[in-house]
């Protein structure tokens, strides 16, 4: 069961560009990761050696080669066994920033629960195994004004996983509307820090009442 003394603290990446890269090695800070959570999406890659990885309890035995997707809010931790490994940990909301209609489809389910991912890329799914790393090896490689072609890469690789049906609805939602509205409402924040945001602003986004409003996200 998540709890709030398992989110993780770190900012990854800026404000404007919500995306980092990791690589660890034994001896490395935090090579053996942690129990923990967070809002945004993590992909690790393994390069040497033996990864165990646990999802929400599930135990993932990965092996060099493997990609793995840890989706949004998902407790995980990780054993590494004589291993290499990099990380990609990135905000998906930063690919909705030109709130263009099909963009909000296809991303917006997959920040709100509605909507799982299938975890292993398979390296038979060639188009988008392939993507995923050359994202990797553009994150690694940190060269200059790279922007424009992660965030062609992003939209490639979540293109494939619905055309492979990567992405499936959940029998259940993750979140019921409480945590709908919380979770937006995180983003709307975020996105408009230049500006006064009020309770009354909130709740009226919300629909809720102020005193139910502050509830819920206590």
């Amino acid at each position: 069961m998540k709890s709030a003394e398992y989110i993780e603290k770190t900012r990854h990446g800026s404000p404007d560009f919500p995306i980092a890269y990791y690589f660890k090695k034994e001896g490395f800070s935090r090579y053996v990761m942690n129990a923990h959570w967070h809002k945004e999406l993590e992909i690790v890659h393994i390069l040497k050696g033996q990864f165990i990885l646990f999802l929400n309890g599930k135990k993932i035995e990965l092996n060099q080669g493997d990609l793995c997707i840890i989706e949004s809010s998902c407790l995980h931790r990780g054993e590494p066994i004589n291993c290499e490994y990099e990380c990609i940990v990135f905000d998906a909301a930063m690919l909705l920033r030109n709130n263009h209609d099909a963009t909000q489809k296809f991303i917006r389910p997959l920040l709100n629960g509605t909507t799982r991912l299938k975890r292993i890329i398979s390296p038979s799914d060639k188009t988008l195994y392939s993507i995923i790393n050359n994202l990797f090896d553009v994150m690694r490689e940190k060269k200059p004004n790279c922007e424009l072609e992660i965030y062609s890469l992003l939209f490639g690789a979540f293109s494939q996983m619905y055309t492979l049906e990567y992405v499936q609805p959940c029998s259940q939602a993750l979140y019921n509307r409480q945590s709908q509205v919380v979770i937006d409402l995180i983003y709307w924040i975020e996105n408009n820090l230049n500006q006064p945001i009020s309770l009354d602003v909130l709740a009226q986004k919300s629909g809720f009442n102020k005193k139910y409003l502050c509830r819920i996200f206590k």
